[in-house]
């Protein structure tokens, strides 16, 4: 029986938080890069500056409940 925070399983979730973190960036950057606008619901429209900072937002919240999950067991 492996201990979560060590052994193979530490290595799987860091590698898993890693490629996590790629893709969220790659998303982010193709974002800005074709300056992407869209609208939310029809309530108000959401640039491109204002779409990567929200995504940026929602990225770094994901990665707190990540963290939170792991701290949790």
């Amino acid at each position: 029986m492996t201990n979560e925070k060590t052994g193979p399983n530490r290595a799987q979730n860091k590698a898993h938080a890693i490629h996590t973190k790629i893709k969220l960036m790659t998303m982010i950057e193709r974002m800005a890069e074709k300056r992407v606008g869209f609208s939310c619901w029809k309530l108000f429209t959401i640039n491109y500056f204002r779409c990567y900072e929200i995504i940026s937002l929602l990225s770094v919240l994901f990665l707190k409940i990540i963290e939170l999950s792991r701290n949790k067991g």
